[in-house]
């Protein structure tokens, strides 16, 4: 998040770079980044640190401050000051969802962290290979970001109508909404760089019609992927498992 305006920041191109993992003990998140020294960052943030109160996409939020060594690491990489990492457990304040603009009447007992508002964003491979036949460059899933994606479904796009989605016996998903792309998209997750592509050609065929359930709420952006929340118990998912769709 930036000084600025206490808004999470994750469109800056450089954080594109930023490559993320867990240390081999499973206590530390790990931050690399071009021409920087690995940042380790413990897991267990202590609950005596600052707790930071802010906005995500207008929803309030509170994090606990990761320390100044990881603002002082965020600073020089991003050469701007007072950027922060802030960690969330459950004893903080988490995004009631239901206050959301656009979608907030669908997720009335939903409640989110940093996600954008949904829990999960899931893509099939079938649509990325859809948009991939249009384009003169083709991209991969990256630039999408989705925690969830799909192969093995034939159809283009089949993802849209899907209403629920069970993953493996025990982990149910309900669709909130379809995910309208930005220009986040376009920037180039190996070197930072901005584009056009892929939005471009999205914006040639992935727009949905006024008579859209969600139209409004996409206020004009092309559709890849869907967005979802848990409906079920909170369980183990695994790559490989088997996914249902209902419609």
């Amino acid at each position: 998040m930036e000084k600025t305006d206490s808004s999470l920041c994750d469109k800056k191109s450089g954080l594109a770079l930023l490559r993320t993992s867990q240390s081999d003990d499973g206590k530390n998140l790990l931050l690399d980044a071009p021409d920087m020294p690995t940042l380790r960052v413990p897991l267990n943030v202590p609950v005596t640190n600052d707790v930071i109160q802010f906005r995500l996409w207008g929803l309030e939020v509170e994090g606990y401050d990761c320390g100044l060594s990881v603002t002082c690491w965020l600073d020089r990489y991003l050469e701007s000051s007072g950027n922060k990492l802030v960690c969330y457990t459950p004893d903080l304040q988490a995004k009631r969802n239901v206050d959301d603009p656009k979608w907030g009447k669908r997720m009335v007992h939903d409640k989110s962290v940093f996600q954008d508002i949904s829990h999960f964003h899931l893509c099939t491979v079938a649509s990325l290979d859809d948009l991939n036949s249009k384009l003169e460059n083709p991209v991969t899933m990256r630039p999408f970001r989705p925690n969830l994606v799909v192969e093995g479904v034939k159809e283009a796009w089949i993802e849209d109508d899907w209403k629920y989605v069970r993953i493996g016996e025990n982990v149910i998903l309900r669709k909130t909404h379809l995910c309208g792309r930005c220009k986040q998209t376009t920037v180039d997750p190996e070197t930072g760089v901005v584009g056009d592509e892929p939005l471009k050609t999205l914006k040639t065929y992935r727009c949905m019609e006024p008579s859209h359930l969600d139209y409004k709420g996409l206020n004009g952006a092309p559709v890849f992927g869907i967005k979802l929340n848990l409906q079920s118990r909170p369980d183990t998912i695994a790559v490989g498992d088997t996914i249902y769709a209902s419609y």
